[in-house]
């Protein structure tokens, strides 16, 4: 709701050329990636979420009513992979690194802490 009520269109502040750039970049390096946001800001697509998209996230939800402990507890996950930089993938590959390449036990690992209930930045690998 933050992004869609601004004055003037995300599509028009950003060209399709750096959006093109900005999905290829970080579909290469992830939270590391480069990125170009409104025509004005340059920087790693970690700090492009951290200091633009999750407060504009947070201040969305909460103008559609979403209960304040909601919107704290989701975006606090998100918050928490992007300050661990540990999401699904990177979890895996810190795993695989650290135990071998037993797919089967990966998985076994991976089920066993889902159970858990905590998010994949909290899990031990």
């Amino acid at each position: 709701a933050s992004l869609a009520k601004q004055d003037t269109p995300l599509y028009q502040e950003i060209d399709f050329v750096d959006a093109r750039d900005n999905f290829y970049h970080a579909a290469r390096l992830g939270l590391r990636a480069s990125v170009k946001w409104s025509n004005a800001w340059q920087g790693a697509a970690r700090d492009l979420l951290l200091e633009k998209l999750l407060p504009a996230a947070h201040d969305g939800l909460n103008q559609l009513g979403v209960a304040s402990a909601d919107i704290n507890e989701y975006l606090g996950v998100i918050e928490g992979r992007l300050m661990t930089s540990v999401n699904g993938c990177q979890w895996q590959r810190s795993y695989v690194a650290r135990h071998g390449r037993d797919m089967r036990a990966l998985t076994a690992a991976y089920m066993e802490r889902q159970r858990e209930g905590k998010p994949v930045h909290e899990w031990t690998i």
